[in-house]
């Protein structure tokens, strides 16, 4: 009796771990498969999300149910304007960095200040501002860029720039010379202080071009693209 007691609980053991793994394992098989479904859904979802809300980042235009993608356009106008406009940026770069080095800083009053020269001078031309940089294909923050890195320049150079009173004189005579040869009469003649002014942004630009060519040759430079 005691050996017939022994294997019926035996028996009822073995039929209990094996009922343990049949409930246990079909759980992990029920949840283990609809993961990939949901996944790819979302990967669907999230990419249909981009190509139609992000459609401006891969297509520029479509003519007729053809488009013409984004990539093509910025290649051509790398292969256009490209040159020129990195030589600009590096210009820029090596200006900043020259001025951080020797601690020049330029407000943003200063800035501000000279906006409202040019606007100014623009205005008096009988335009404006706003369309002088649609037609330059610029906008008011690179307007405002472009100033600041002028700014910087300046100050960089400001001290090599001096003018004397011969120079002045023989620019008045130089234009007297060619409003003469013109037909043109005396009244026209710049006044000593616009002279001098004319000369001081004269020795301004080549003081600049002679910076750059400078700060070009002492800097380590790699171009990655060729134009």
């Amino acid at each position: 009796m005691a050996k017939t007691t022994r294997r019926k609980k035996s028996t009822v053991k073995k039929s209990v771990v094996t009922l343990q793994q049949s409930e246990i394992a079909p759980s992990k098989t029920v949840n283990r498969f609809p993961k990939r479904p949901v996944i790819i859904g979302v990967v669907v979802l999230v990419l249909g999300s981009l190509i139609y809300f992000g459609k401006g980042l891969f297509i520029a235009a479509v003519v007729n149910g053809q488009p013409i993608s984004r990539i093509s356009v910025v290649s051509e106008l790398e292969n256009r304007n490209g040159k020129s406009v990195l030589n600009e940026f590096v210009i820029n770069s090596l200006i900043e960095q020259e001025a951080k080095r020797k601690k020049i800083n330029v407000s943003d009053k200063e800035v501000s200040d000279e906006l409202v020269k040019i606007e100014q001078s623009v205005n008096s031309q009988g335009a404006t501002l706003d369309d002088l940089l649609a037609q330059q294909g610029m906008t008011k923050d690179s307007l405002k860029s472009a100033v600041k890195v002028q700014l910087l320049a300046t100050k960089l150079v400001n001290n090599n720039i001096k003018v004397t009173d011969k120079e002045i004189d023989d620019y008045i005579n130089t234009q007297k010379a060619q409003l003469t040869a013109a037909g043109g009469t005396s009244d026209s003649l710049p006044s000593r202080d616009q002279a001098k002014s004319d000369l001081v942004q004269q020795k301004l630009q080549s003081e600049i071009q002679t910076l750059i060519t400078d700060l070009k040759n002492k800097a380590k430079i790699s171009y990655f693209v060729g134009y």
